[in-house]
């Protein structure tokens, strides 16, 4: 990476770090060039227009993102979280997935859940989270999204026992 391309990716994590979205994208959209071929930047990118939520190009520039490194988790997963919040489920949910294939995480997982929920698929997104759980048992945000879905599911006793679990693995990973 040259030096140009590490300012901009320096400054425009900068600004973004300060939440200053809109300065971020004028500063990518004035290296364009680099946003067509480094991921990070194009990721950045497209996250800061997510955040000013222009989804079209949100999703446009982290599709980029995730051209130039296929097998990068983060990239899909936030691809897949801007398709969600642009109501495009079908693409979401495709993207989750295949965030989930390279790298497992409660966040990925969390994620596909809420997209299938959203698709009223509740024992699909039941799965979701009770294979992130089988894979990582002690890992507290896993409960803690399980039990948020189970009290959405109106299933009380169940969420209050997630909640426990939650706040036990809680307690044992900070100990």
């Amino acid at each position: 990476m040259g030096t140009d391309e590490e300012r901009i990716l320096a400054d425009g994590t900068a600004l973004m770090s300060e939440e200053r979205w809109r300065e971020a994208i004028d500063l990518f959209h004035s290296a364009a060039h680099y946003v067509a071929s480094n991921w990070e930047i194009a990721w950045n990118a497209g996250w800061a227009y997510y955040k000013v939520e222009d989804y079209q190009n949100a999703v446009e520039t982290l599709r980029r993102s995730t051209e130039l490194a296929p097998d990068n988790a983060s990239a899909w997963w936030a691809l897949g979280t801007v398709q969600q919040k642009a109501n495009d489920l079908e693409a979401a949910e495709i993207s989750l997935r295949r965030a989930l294939t390279l790298k497992d995480s409660s966040m990925a997982r969390r994620s596909l859940a809420l997209v299938l929920m959203q698709q009223k698929r509740w024992s699909e997104a039941e799965t979701v989270h009770a294979e992130g759980i089988e894979l990582q048992p002690k890992s507290a945000s896993r409960w803690k999204s399980y039990g948020a879905f189970l009290s959405d599911m109106g299933r009380r006793e169940e969420a209050l026992s997630a909640y426990r679990r939650y706040r036990a693995s809680r307690v044992t990973s900070s100990g």
